[in-house]
């Protein structure tokens, strides 16, 4: 499964580096019903359209793009970092980085950066995946 996400930097200078870490996800421990077993996984950049929203067409990449919708985007890879515990990927507190925000490329206050999370579905059902973003100016 891939979720996609806008990360607007709203500090007020530049970011650089994102980390999302994972507070809440529905995995194996779980009581017995329909509930999912989701784990975290490293995704790759891949492009997705046509996407309808002007403000996404028209600010990514980041300005000026001249895109105006439907258009195509790329959404950034998601690395999961250090191996986790679990054996089929990530669970609770596990963190995943865009490599692609770094010291030499920041993410400039105002500017956002499409991301694409992939969650590997052990067990289909009704599912939780709460994140918290962890920005580094």
């Amino acid at each position: 499964m891939t979720l996609r996400y806008r990360v607007t930097n709203n500090i007020g200078a530049a970011v650089t580096r994102l980390r999302y870490r994972i507070v809440d996800i529905s995995t194996a421990i779980q009581p017995a019903g329909p509930r999912a077993d989701l784990r975290a996984l490293s995704s790759s950049s891949a492009p997705v359209g046509p996407v309808g929203d002007a403000v996404t067409c028209a600010t990514n990449p980041p300005p000026p793009s001249n895109q105006t919708a439907p258009c195509t985007v790329t959404v950034t890879a998601t690395t999961l970092e250090q191996t986790p515990t679990q054996s089929n990927g990530g669970g609770y507190n596990s963190t995943l980085s865009s490599g692609t925000i770094t010291t030499i490329t920041p993410l400039a206050n105002g500017n956002s950066i499409l991301i694409n999370f992939k969650l590997g579905v052990e067990k289909t059902g009704t599912f939780r995946f709460y994140i918290i973003v962890e920005a580094l100016p």
